[in-house]
């Protein structure tokens, strides 16, 4: 074989294997980094990553041993420039950001790849005639070890990126002490952190200038971030969404931001397979209580493992219909088109206070929130005001409408399991023609996963007129709930992929219908 042919060949090749990298790139991103989920994730769809284009070239190389190879050469050089031109480009639920950190991965991905392919061409030089089925075989590895350049381009950059993000964070740690008056706020717990974000946020903006953190920047790096990016010396709040998926992440966050306040809305069986246990998850989100200084520090008290931990600090505690709590809601009426309430305090004020957001959970957002914004000094009738003009916060319990007369119900991100069953309590409040469900199930629950699902299979079962499961093998659980009490078979539906669940939603919504779609998984938990 001509060595040139072989280069171009190879460098053919090789832009193949640098255009699939984007996925497991992708991937990579989606597991937050980590090399335990990354890998747990292609465990779980190996059989669905290996293709027959994929071990082409490895017997394009065994024929090529029969001395046909510059045939089979040609014929791999055609295949893959092909392949390049007509890839299968799959539509992504959560989209491929290109950060900086993406495109050094890619960079040292692609000088991996290089790295390879000239030592083949080098051996290849010095090998002969026994040379081709060899070398065209090492050619095809490089093919099957893609899922690992994403791995072994983030080992070689860890230096690199613990450089960057250390130069970052001392940046960050200068803006905010030119800030030495900001009110910093934390917000942590298993789940109702990033609504209660929302709302604390708008309550707040009554008589302050408020930033949060955007969207899902709850990590380290995400803080970091948003202080370079947006905390201006005009800001008098900043209110920080904290995430973990271990111990020790709070605290980080906490020893740069230095909270005054911090929330804590709730502990429960959220991301197991990475904590391992409740109680390393309790340890986690009271780190954020432990690092309160000169502030207070606000607790759920309808969440039993807060009520039996509480605080050596001070605290406020709050909840629902209970008058010895601090702040408190009492005469709670939910409806399809929203909430009211009374907000009691414990120097005895009350609030009388009307939201358009659904849900038990998210008064009990509220009352958080006007604790904090009380304590702040917000006027009564601001907190009255702001709370009545909260908008849906995107994606958790936000009703919307259709053009078909069909309501949507979007509770679809991250769902857990007192989220879920609220939201079939919503679900169940409406009067409506048709009432559907259409889930994935729950997920990072650890060996709780079935038993989290096969219960909310059991109240959907309850809820619903019409059940649209989502992934055959991950919604089994479900389904087993469901037939556990009897739902008639006619009513359920498995859909393949949320496309097809859709499809099948349209041909059985009529006007007046109301769907909830609870929890839509990203890419890196599609089936």
């Amino acid at each position: 074989m001509n060595i040139y042919f072989l280069g171009f060949a190879l460098a053919v090749y090789i832009s193949y294997i640098a255009v699939i990298s984007k996925r497991y790139l992708h991937m990579l991103q989606l597991n937050s980094y980590m090399y335990s989920k990354y890998l747990r994730w292609y465990s779980k769809n190996f059989a669905s990553e290996i293709t027959l284009f994929s071990v082409l070239p490895a017997a394009a190389a065994l024929l090529a041993a029969y001395g046909q190879y510059l045939a089979f050469a040609a014929a791999w050089l055609v295949i893959y420039t092909v392949l390049i031109l007509i890839r299968r480009k799959t539509k992504e639920k959560k989209k491929f950001v290109y950060t900086n950190r993406i495109i050094r991965l890619y960079i040292t991905t692609g000088i991996l790849l290089a790295v390879i392919s000239l030592y083949i061409l080098y051996a290849y030089n010095r090998c002969g005639s026994t040379a081709p089925a060899i070398l065209l075989a090492l050619a095809a590895l490089l093919g099957e070890l893609k899922i690992f350049y994403p791995l072994l381009a983030k080992t070689i950059n860890t230096p690199v990126e613990k450089l960057v993000n250390l130069y970052y964070y001392m940046d960050a740690k200068r803006i905010l002490k030119q800030n030495k008056k900001l009110i910093i706020i934390g917000i942590t717990g298993s789940y109702g952190k990033t609504s209660s974000k929302y709302i604390l946020s708008r309550i707040l903006s009554a008589r302050y200038n408020v930033l949060m953190t955007p969207e899902s920047y709850n990590t380290l790096m995400g803080v970091v971030r948003t202080i370079r990016e947006h905390l201006k010396a005009t800001h008098e709040v900043f209110v920080v969404e904290m995430g973990a998926y271990k111990r020790g992440e709070i605290a980080e966050i906490c020893r740069l931001v230095r909270p005054r306040y911090g929330l804590l809305t709730t502990i429960g069986h959220q991301h197991l397979d990475t904590f391992k246990s409740i109680d390393n998850i309790i340890l986690a989100k009271y780190e954020l209580i432990e690092a309160v200084k000169g502030g207070a520090a606000f607790l759920n008290f309808e969440n039993e493992f807060i009520r039996e931990r509480k605080s050596g600090g001070k605290y406020f505690s709050y909840g629902l219909n209970n008058s010895s709590l601090s702040y408190w809601a009492e005469n709670v009426k939910i409806g399809s088109r929203g909430s009211s309430f009374t907000f009691c305090t414990y120097d005895n004020v009350k609030i009388e206070l009307k939201t358009q957001l659904l849900g038990n959970h998210n008064v009990l957002n509220i009352v958080s929130a006007c604790a904090i914004a009380m304590e702040l000094g917000v006027k009564a009738e601001d907190i009255c005001y702001a709370v009545r003009q909260i908008p849906p916060v995107p994606h958790r319990l936000e009703l919307k409408g259709s053009p078909s007369g069909v309501s949507i119900i979007d509770d679809a991100f991250n769902s857990n399991p007192v989220g879920a069953n609220e939201a079939l309590n919503v679900l169940s409040g409406f009067d409506s023609p048709m009432r559907i469900l259409i889930t994935p199930g729950m997920i990072e629950l650890s060996d709780r996963e079935y038993e989290y699902n096969f219960k909310f299979g059991e109240k959907a079962a309850a809820s619903c007129d019409f059940i649209i499961l989502v992934g055959v093998k991950r919604s089994k659980p479900i389904l087993d709930g469901i037939k556990n009490r009897d739902y008639p078979a006619e009513k359920i539906y498995v859909a393949k992929n949320l496309n097809e669940a859709l499809e099948k939603m349209k041909t059985i919504a009529i006007p007046g219908s109301v769907v909830l779609f609870e929890n839509d998984l990203p890419d890196n938990y599609e089936e």
